[in-house]
């Protein structure tokens, strides 16, 4: 009979954390993304696609991105999307403040499998969100494994 309230407890636990995971209120903020630009180099096509994030909230949002990189604040849903970097020398932590109603685009570059010949595909965008609820200098870039709060955007078809 413990074993089995031990085991009750630790799955209750757990659903408890997997549940504050995903506790991001998408309700205050608005990620979304559109067909953006795409052209070829050296074989591969590339696409830009601008990702807007709203703040529908009451209060300003502040949250930490990175100087040169931001595209590693990103996820793709899909395997078969790379996001291209950008090519820095030393990266460091930015807060990014968004008023009430207000806006922000970033361009991201993705290029596909090149198995995949010309099939569509579709994805979502997500943002890697982390609060900037501390002073720029206490963030550590790592914090970005972390990946327990994202903001989701809509799917397109590329």
């Amino acid at each position: 009979m413990k074993q089995i309230l031990a085991l009750l407890l630790i799955l209750f636990i757990f659903s408890l954390e997997q549940t504050n995971a995903q506790s991001i209120n998408t309700e205050h903020y608005k990620l979304k993304i559109q067909k953006g630009s795409n052209y070829k180099k050296n074989g591969k096509t590339f696409f830009v696609i601008p990702v807007t994030i709203t703040n529908l909230s009451k209060d300003t949002l502040k949250y930490f991105s990175l100087a040169c990189s931001p595209e590693y604040t990103y996820l793709v849903d899909n395997e078969k999307l790379y996001k291209m970097g950008n090519i820095c020398q030393k990266d460091f932590p930015i807060i990014i403040i968004l008023a009430q109603n207000k806006s922000k685009t970033v361009q991201l570059t993705l290029t596909k499998d090149e198995t995949l010949n010309n099939s569509e595909i579709s994805f979502k965008i997500g943002l890697n969100f982390k609060p900037a609820n501390k002073p720029r200098q206490e963030f550590n870039i790592k914090e970005f494994l972390n990946k327990n709060e994202v903001i989701w955007s809509n799917t397109i078809t590329i």
